[in-house]
This record gives structure tokens, C-alpha cells and sequence, in this order.
């Protein structure tokens, strides 16, 4: 089975999968928060979203819910815009956050596909909070509840407000190419899970694409490789077991067991991937 979806960081709320530990975990240190504001922008393709977290700090995140998305600060509220039927995507969200919030002076300012959204309190009053380490992709830091349900596949974080034009710039690029401004830009971690900012990899735990393979439309598709059973249950539950992942061109993309006189298990298919 095949779904076309651009790869990227591929988080499920089931836990199921883990790469190094447990939890849904896309963790990582941002080295210079900006004062007053700090700019999160995510290229991400949902399956679910409502009840998810986009990502978080310490009980300040961006949050699908109310009826909409926008800023929560673990005080079951949203301050953010109406938001309802959103399609697989990829979506390009784009918040600046104030470095303490609620703040009257400097309130968040939230772009959703290059529009920037006019914003109120879609539900219950806010806790004050601030922005800090560790960052998370796809959820609180602080808890496995509420996991986003899709793919990440770009994130960024500045330390500074964008300007409107920043935001088209990127918006405009798209997800296939992106070019975020990089006057201020800390963090921009790729759909290898590698930020390219600091040319490392972040600390990724349970998060990759599932059993099947994405294609990015740039010629890629992140691949997944289980084995060990027989029947008709789909990876990775159980007798399945995970043999590697990785990122490869889409002309490698051939999928397949050998083997002579028909002897492998029926449940054994080989599967071939083209661009198209």
C-alpha cells in the first residue's frame, strides 16, 4: 500500500512506533529566543487534526481546537481563529509568539497559508507563560496527550518577528524548496529530522513515517522496511518487525523479496515506486 504524502517527520498518537525511546518525542534546544517576539513556522500535512498540538513549550503551544487554532497555555483556552474541514495539505502555519504571554503590547500574530488571521479567544482564559527550552514538535513537552497526527516536513524558529513580506517569501517557495529568511533564523529542522542550522540531527523519538512511502515530489520518498510476518496485519503491529528507514531517490524505489519456486509466504509483495 502506497500513500502520497511529502515526506517528512511522520508523528501518530498511537505509540507504536519508537526510534531511541519512548513517547512522541521531536525535541530540541532553540539557541536565541528573540524579545519581544519568537517565530515558529511549520509546513506540515495532517490527518487529524482536531485535539492536536502543533507543537509546545512548557504548557504554551499552538493548538487545534475550539473550533479553530491558535495559542494555548494549558488553561484549556484558545486564542487564535475559526478554522474547520482542513485538507491533508501541506500547510504552512506561521506564529509569532511574545516571549511572556498574554501580553496587550505585544500579542501573538499567527499567518495560516500567507494570510495572516485576525485573532480572539476562541475559548477560556489564558495562564501567564513564557517561552522556553525544550521546544517539541507535534505536542506539550510535558505530556503525550493531544499528538499531532501527520507529517512535519519543514520547522523554523527566528528570534525576531517576521515582516509580511518574509512570510509571503516563504509561503510563496513552498514546501518543496523552501527559502526561509535567514536574518535571525535559529532552528530549521528538515524532513530528515537534521536542523539545518546547526548541521545536526535532533533528538527524535517515535517519530517517522508509518508503514508506507511518501513521495516528496522532489524526487524522494522516505521508506520504511518491516519483516518477519505472514499475515494480513498491517506494520508495524505485531509479528512485524522493523528492520531500517531512510530517505532514498525515488529511481532506487523498488521493493521486493527474491527467492525461486514460489516459496516465500503470500503475504510477501514487491512493490515498485515511480514518479508519477
Amino acid at each position: 500500500m502506497i500513500r502520497v504524502l511529502p515526506a517528512g517527520i511522520r508523528l501518530i498518537p498511537s505509540g507504536n512506533h519508537t526510534l531511541g525511546g519512548s513517547g512522541h518525542l521531536v525535541r530540541f534546544n532553540v539557541p536565541q529566543f528573540g524579545n519581544p517576539y519568537t517565530t515558529f513556522a511549520v509546513w506540515f500535512s495532517p490527518l487529524e487534526y482536531s485535539g492536536r498540538m502543533l507543537f509546545g513549550m512548557n504548557q504554551y503551544d499552538i493548538y487545534f481546537a475550539c473550533g479553530g487554532v491558535g495559542v494555548n497555555t494549558g488553561c484549556a483556552d484558545v486564542y487564535g481563529f475559526a478554522l474547520s474541514g482542513l485538507s491533508a495539505g501541506p500547510h504552512l502555519l506561521v506564529a509569532s509568539l511574545p516571549s511572556t504571554y498574554p501580553n496587550s503590547t505585544y500579542p501573538p500574530v499567527i499567518w495560516f497559508n500567507g494570510v495572516r488571521q485576525t485573532l480572539t479567544q476562541l475559548c477560556g482564559s489564558p495562564c501567564s507563560r513564557s517561552v522556553g527550552n525544550p521546544v517539541r514538535i507535534g505536542g506539550w513537552t510535558t505530556s503525550d496527550l493531544y499528538q499531532l497526527d501527520g507529517v512535519v516536513v519543514h520547522f523554523f524558529v527566528w528570534n525576531r518577528l517576521l515582516t509580511e513580506a518574509e512570510v509571503q517569501q516563504l509561503y510563496n517557495c513552498g514546501w518543496r524548496d523552501p527559502c526561509p529568511p535567514l536574518d535571525g533564523l535559529q532552528v530549521w529542522i528538515g524532513p530528515d529530522g537534521r536542523d539545518r542550522v546547526a548541521d545536526a540531527p535532533v533528538l527524535i523519538s517515535n517519530a517517522r513515517a508509518m508503514w508506507y512511502n511518501s513521495n516528496t515530489g522532489d524526487g524522494y520518498i522516505y521508506a520504511e522496511v518491516y519483516s518477519g510476518a505472514t499475515t494480513s496485519a498491517e506494520p508495524p503491529n505485531s509479528p512485524y518487525a522493523f528492520i531500517g528507514s531512510g530517505i532514498i531517490p525515488i529511481e532506487h524505489a523498488w521493493f521486493g523479496a527474491g527467492g525461486c519456486g514460489g516459496s516465500l509466504p503470500a503475504s510477501y509483495r514487491s512493490i515498485n515506486i515511480y514518479r508519477d
